[in-house]
């Protein structure tokens, strides 16, 4: 899957697009460390106890903001655009040159209940943001639609976020610029 950059306050980096492909029950086969100048992370996020573990994701990695990102000024920009309810807990490593650190995010999403919303959650190392000389400060973001009883459809939230970025004065989004070797589909609960 291909990600989006956003430039200048915030910029916005979008996965490229991915086929669609059968449910694999939170499994992948294409689970991979990636790397951005010195810094680490995986291209998915993970359930309890699962970091790691490709028997264990849960939703890829689609958008990086960066420029001058951190996760509360994030979540506070689209809590206005209806992303106002915690979602549940997920967990990623992220190494900014100094070794991988587990954060965990819950998220926000649009509904309550996992009827028909969209959900993202944001990982940086210490719940701020990570760094380095290509991307400045930034935060990895994974994003999926609750579909009862079903879940997925990341590049379509990926899409709906940036279409909100794009409106976001100072933001500048940069669709399918980034290859981070992650898959989409929706996932039976």
């Amino acid at each position: 899957m291909a990600g989006s950059i956003a430039l200048g306050l915030l910029t916005v980096l979008v996965m490229a697009a991915i086929a669609t492909v059968p449910p694999v029950a939170n499994t992948t086969y294409s689970l991979y460390l990636m790397s951005q100048d010195e810094d680490r992370f995986w291209n998915y996020d993970f359930m309890s106890g699962g970091i790691g573990r490709p028997d264990r994701v849960d939703q890829a990695v689609t958008i990086v903001f960066c420029g001058n990102a951190t996760k509360s000024k994030v979540k506070n920009v689209f809590m206005s655009y209806g992303f106002t309810h915690t979602g549940s807990m997920m967990y990623h490593q992220l190494d900014d040159g100094n070794g991988l650190v587990t954060n965990n995010d819950a998220g926000m999403k649009t509904a309550v209940l996992d009827r028909n919303g969209w959900h993202y959650r944001v990982y940086a190392p210490w719940d701020s943001n990570t760094q380095n000389s290509t991307w400045n400060k930034y935060v990895i973001v994974t994003t999926h639609k609750d579909q009862s009883p079903k879940f997925g459809w990341s590049e379509d939230c990926e899409n709906y976020i940036c279409c909100i970025a794009r409106g976001i004065t100072g933001w500048a989004v940069y669709e399918d610029v980034l290859w981070f070797a992650n898959r989409d589909w929706p996932w039976q609960a």
